[in-house]
């Protein structure tokens, strides 16, 4: 998919500096004459030694994984590589070290102490990017958004506007992303994936018909990009309008074209029900890939079997929650979920979802989508005012939606059933 938002631009090459320094679970640890001169107990000896190692090795596993991530750009495969082994780190240290567990209590703990490290050191794009990506998986879009703000106020450019942007989505501030966005357009009218993104929000408020007007005008002004992925996104963006036939008139023409890329609406297919056409798109899917794999099980559900299509969904998240292909694991696992009566796992899978960055043309509407989920799953719970909350925060998102979108109706319905 070409330029999703909240991509940083790839002009920035700088990169932490790592030498001379053992990391541990706060930040780099000088290692000093005075430390290493200071006797210590067998045990204590011991944790130093596998507290070294381990810090050797992850400065070794970021060196590697910045040289694998390089193609996408040095920002931000320094960024991904840094929080990658940063996490690995500590778990590792806890685990090993100190023989501590609880996973995700530690992946926290860890990012936490990330966000203060990088809070204390002078800012730089790749540290910016690890911070803001750090509190939104800590669960904190705001705290990211006002990170981001501040990028672009101390002159960050392009791939500041790239975080505030996703971290605005994110957070579910649609409005302010949709006028950033414009503003961007505005700067670069001919720039096809800016107007892709704003159907994205545009979507998100349940504005489809502005959203496909919208695609009209990028296809209308084409800067190098392909008939089959204006349709492809058109596709995306339809899944919102909750209508399977409007999907598959787009995807069987990029079928037509490129069926791996559209092996890829097979899965959004099945999430709106038609079993059929998600079938007939599977061909194209390479074989056990991520979208493939999300098919199954989501086919699985479809024929009836929603314990085994949770359990394929987890396996799937678990392997790789932010996957480039289909849809986030964890938003197929609210739906099915939520259809299984599954309530509980409804709101764990979208709070999971939260912890996300941006990531396919889907985004806005599933965000939106999520929101109708979490408050069946509160008001089945007898959860009235968190019910309550989330259908009047809905509702406030869908303030201009189309007047005929099933969403705003269902969202309506729900907060009639007092």
């Amino acid at each position: 998919m070409a330029d999703a938002p909240g991509r940083p631009s790839d002009d920035v090459s700088a990169v932490l500096e790592r030498r001379g320094t053992t990391a541990g679970p706060r930040g780099p640890v000088p290692v000093t004459a005075r430390t290493r001169a200071v006797p210590a107990p067998p045990r204590l000896s011991r944790q130093l030694i596998r507290f070294a190692a381990i810090g050797a090795a992850s400065t070794g596993a970021y060196l590697v994984l910045y040289l694998l991530l390089r193609p996408l750009g040095a920002q931000q495969a320094n960024a991904i590589a840094l929080l990658v082994t940063a996490i690995a780190n500590t778990a590792a240290n806890r685990r090993l070290t100190f023989a501590v567990r609880g996973p995700e209590r530690l992946i926290r703990n860890q990012l936490q102490g990330l966000v203060d490290r990088l809070r204390s050191q002078p800012a730089t794009p790749e540290r910016t990017e690890a911070l803001i990506r750090s509190l939104v998986w800590l669960g904190d879009g705001n705290a990211a958004v006002e990170a981001a703000r501040a990028a672009v106020a101390s002159g960050g450019g392009p791939p500041a506007l790239s975080l505030l942007m996703g971290s605005l989505l994110v957070a579910g501030r649609l409005e302010e992303a949709e006028a950033l966005q414009r503003q961007r357009i505005a700067l670069v009218p001919t720039r096809v994936p800016s107007r892709w993104s704003l159907a994205l929000v545009l979507a998100g408020q349940g504005r489809q018909a502005e959203a496909l007007h919208v695609l009209d005008e990028a296809e209308q002004i084409g800067e190098g990009t392909e008939p089959d992925q204006h349709r492809y996104v058109r596709a995306m963006v339809l899944g919102g309008s909750g209508r399977p036939d409007a999907v598959w008139r787009e995807a069987s023409r990029v079928a037509a074209a490129d069926p791996g890329q559209a092996s890829h609406l097979a899965v959004l297919l099945a999430v709106l029900g038609d079993a059929a056409h998600a079938e007939a798109l599977r061909p194209g899917a390479t074989s056990d890939s991520p979208a493939d794999r999300q098919l199954a099980a989501l086919l699985a559900w479809r024929r009836g079997d929603a314990v085994e299509a949770l359990a394929q969904l987890r396996a799937l998240e678990d392997r790789d929650p932010w996957p480039w292909e289909g849809m986030f694991p964890s938003y197929l696992a609210a739906e099915v979920a939520a259809a299984a009566g599954d309530h509980r796992e409804v709101l764990a899978a979208s709070k999971r979802f939260g912890r996300l960055w941006v990531r396919g043309y889907w985004y806005g509407w599933a965000s939106s989508r999520l929101l109708l989920l979490t408050a069946r799953a509160h008001r089945a719970l007898g959860e009235r005012d968190e019910a309550r909350a989330a259908v009047e925060t809905l509702l406030a998102r869908l303030g201009r939606a189309d007047r005929d979108l099933p969403l705003l109706r269902e969202a309506l319905a729900l907060r009639a059933r007092r």
